[in-house]
């Protein structure tokens, strides 16, 4: 509840305040990176006292090569390419196929897929902004469950980072945390042979840490679609104070 998060809010503040009797070299307390994005329980929790309120979220649009199973075990038929079947009482792919690495592109990677995560960052900036903090995203990347081998370890999904991230900053993320430095298919680092090799999202982020950010400056993204190619995006991103 949220009023018990708060309670332990404030005596951890206590702690690291008597553990750390220097302001100026004491840790900052983040919290709550709360998947689910109860705004309520985070609107109560949210403190000035806090280095910065952080969430957890992830695009989860389920590609054909699952299935919908993942809709099935969370009772809910929302992904996108999932409907709810009347007849079998259960959430299936409206293709009733496999799926292709093609596919899956399609269903993995769409802008109204990755518009989950921003989304959330709206509801959550203005709690953030009351409160005084940063808004945090703690934990994120293309896609949930450890992203999708053969598109999210791919140069094609980097399209799709240099996005969101341009979505998180326009809607008020001050830092974003990549899941993860290894391990699954959305790593920035990638085995190779018997040393770890850098994949496009690594130098994706940083490239928008260097060139598009700058020195703690907003990065602002300008998107149009292209009229006589519906679903065809091109973005642009420049600094703040840039026109």
């Amino acid at each position: 509840a949220a009023a018990t998060w708060r309670s332990d809010a404030e005596a951890l503040v206590v702690d690291i305040a008597s553990l750390w009797p220097d302001e100026a070299g004491r840790p900052h307390l983040l919290g709550p990176d709360s998947a689910g994005l109860d705004t309520r329980y985070l609107a109560a929790a949210a403190s000035p006292r806090l280095g910065g309120l952080t969430f957890h979220q992830y695009p989860e649009c389920v590609p054909p090569a699952w299935g919908c199973g993942l809709a099935n075990a969370s009772k809910t038929c929302t992904s996108y390419g999932c409907r709810w079947s009347s007849e079998r009482q259960i959430c299936v792919w409206t293709g009733e196929l496999k799926g292709t690495r093609e596919e899956d592109l399609r269903y993995v990677l769409p802008p109204d897929c990755l518009a989950q995560v921003p989304r959330a960052a709206a509801s959550l900036a203005p709690i953030a902004q009351k409160a005084g903090i940063p808004l945090v995203a703690g934990e994120t990347a293309e896609h949930a469950f450890g992203g999708l081998a053969g598109v999210t370890d791919h140069f094609v999904a980097s399209f799709f980072y240099t996005a969101q991230l341009g979505y998180l900053a326009e809607a008020g993320a001050a830092h974003v945390a990549r899941q993860t430095l290894v391990g699954g298919a959305y790593a920035l680092l990638g085995r190779q042979t018997s040393s770890w090799q850098p994949r496009s999202d690594f130098w994706v982020a940083w490239l928008f840490r260097h060139l598009i950010l700058g020195k703690g400056e907003t990065a602002v993204l300008a998107q149009r679609a292209a009229s006589e190619q519906p679903g065809v995006l091109t973005f642009a991103f420049c600094r703040k104070s840039e026109t």
